[in-house]
């Protein structure tokens, strides 16, 4: 529980989307390395799904609040791919 960050550095002509699933999670509109522009919104249920794309190169960060006891997925897409790259659960208790 608390405020994370998922920091990068993104080389030039590169995107980068990030997709964030749960409930009990949340985000700042104004990120302190901005860079990235949501999308996307889905509620289904019990699960909230947003997708962040890059709007930059260089480093930016995104800065997301966990408020509870859950399971978080974060998936990450590269360069326009439909598959994720990169997946993983973040395990809150």
């Amino acid at each position: 529980v608390g405020i994370h960050s998922m920091m990068v550095e993104i080389p030039k002509g590169k995107k980068v989307i990030v997709q964030i699933s749960g409930t009990k999670w949340g985000f700042s509109a104004f990120q302190p390395i901005p860079g990235w522009k949501d999308f996307d919104y889905e509620n289904k249920g019990d699960t909230i799904t947003r997708k962040f794309e890059n709007v930059k190169s260089g480093i930016i960060d995104l800065k997301i609040y966990l408020m509870g006891a859950e399971k978080i997925g974060v998936k990450v897409y590269e360069n326009g791919s439909k598959t994720p790259t990169w997946q993983k659960f973040i395990i809150v208790e």
